[in-house]
């Protein structure tokens, strides 16, 4: 399948979007480990606290939303404020075509441009192949956080991986 895919900022518009994907994965994966639906109005206090340097990016296709990603802070500390988080969450009916990897790798890019110093994600452990997406495009196992989320009964590791600019 060859997908001609648009990149670009997320708008309000997109969040409809945004958020039915990201509640397939609540419901479905460890991914996140956000239990609880969420509503366009839930999530537009989220979506307001992203700003050009932490950006929300979408993935369309004849202008329908696939996927989407984010840099969020890491803190809202000062000294932090060259250290970003990933997110990114693909339509189930679009896992495996590669839209992760141009979702990941224009947030990267975008990390570069802004001058971060380094961009962290936190995956779950069965998450494996978002750890190799990561590995792919230059991400590092920095370490893994034992047992610390809980979901669909299972206790769940969590490792964290960063890229250094």
């Amino acid at each position: 399948m060859n997908i001609d895919l648009q990149i670009d900022n997320a708008t309000k518009k997109d969040l409809n979007r945004i958020v039915e994907i990201y509640n397939w994965a609540i419901e479905n994966t460890s991914a996140t480990f956000d239990t609880d639906i969420k509503t366009v109005q839930s999530q537009l206090d989220w979506f307001k606290s992203h700003d050009e340097e932490h950006p929300v990016i979408v993935a369309r296709e004849n202008g329908r939303v696939l996927a989407w990603g984010s840099i969020s802070r890491w803190s809202d500390r000062c000294a932090y404020s060259g250290t970003g988080e990933i997110s990114l969450y693909v339509d189930p009916d679009f896992h495996s075509k590669g839209i992760g990897f141009k979702i990941l790798k224009r947030l990267i890019e975008i990390g570069k441009e802004k001058n971060f110093r380094t961009l962290v994600s936190r995956i779950a452990g069965k998450s494996e192949a978002s750890v190799h997406l990561h590995k792919k495009l230059g991400f590092s196992n920095v370490g893994t956080m034992k047992n610390v989320g809980k979901k669909f009964g299972e206790i769940i590791d969590v490792h964290l991986m960063q890229i250094l600019f």
